[in-house]
């Protein structure tokens, strides 16, 4: 069993992010494999064993002992001989030796990547996604389950590679973020937002670029110009900073005001 095919890959053929689920199915599936034929020899070929979840360190070691052999290195070559057996050409890192072995089977760990519905639906709703199209979190540590949207809330594998208990918990916790908005009968909206005059915008939409959002959008038309949405609009100032002809301005922010206070 071959781990990290496609994952830990910083060339353009893989991903650079870990799959985080790989490592631990390839134990669990080696461990069934012995448990079925305990004569079958199982060799496990990985570049880093990650096994950060509860008792996985524990049944890695318990699975080590049972006979599975475990080889830390990457395969320089794979190929077919005439009794279609595959020899397998790779390092070993620890010891440094070369081994020419062969093998009946080679499973592939391949890398876990975000589907092509999940980017469809990022696209449709202007969700922001990462550099390997998995949807992105409004902030990893203290709104992990948020988007960059109101209301609209990510997790599970949408939101990355992750395991079944971290899938549920995060499932869970999008829930409860929605309960939290619902129960009220009503949402708050920032008492700052973002507005545009339509008399200086000149529709270059600058704005509709950057908004992280998507709360500005363009008219159209010959006088086209940005208009704001105050109930998606979180208050962020992005689009007032960046806006060349001044236009849109941010709520108890405008350059008057803050000129003004200044001066004071």
């Amino acid at each position: 069993m071959l781990q990290c095919v496609g994952s830990r890959d910083c060339t353009s053929s893989g991903n650079e992010h870990c799959s985080a689920i790989c490592c631990l199915f390839a134990t669990l599936h080696a461990s069934l494999i012995k448990q079925h034929d305990p004569s079958i020899e199982v060799t496990i070929g990985y570049t880093d064993l990650r096994a950060p979840g509860k008792a996985h360190e524990e049944y890695y070691r318990l699975v080590q002992s049972r006979g599975v052999r475990y080889v830390r290195g990457r395969v320089g070559e794979i190929q077919q001989e005439q009794d279609k057996s595959l020899r397998v050409r790779f390092e070993d890192t620890m010891t440094g030796r070369k081994h020419d072995e062969v093998f009946d089977i080679v499973v592939l760990s391949a890398g876990l990547e975000a589907s092509d519905g999940t980017v469809e639906i990022a696209r449709v709703a202007g969700l922001q996604t990462d550099s390997a199209g998995f949807v992105k979190e409004y902030h990893p540590k203290l709104r992990p389950v948020d988007t960059q949207r109101g209301g609209m809330f990510v997790c599970g594998t949408a939101q990355g590679p992750k395991s079944i208990p971290d899938s549920i918990a995060q499932a869970k916790a999008a829930a409860a973020r929605v309960v939290s908005m619902l129960s009220g009968g009503f949402v708050l909206t920032p008492a700052q937002v973002a507005a545009s005059d339509p008399d200086v915008c000149i529709g270059c939409g600058v704005c509709e670029t950057v908004c992280p959002q998507a709360a500005v959008r363009l008219t159209s038309g010959p006088a086209a110009h940005a208009v704001v949405d105050p109930n998606v609009c979180r208050g962020c100032g992005i689009c007032s900073a960046d806006c060349p002809s001044g236009a849109i301005q941010l709520g108890g922010f405008s350059d008057a005001e803050l000129l003004a206070e200044a001066k004071a």
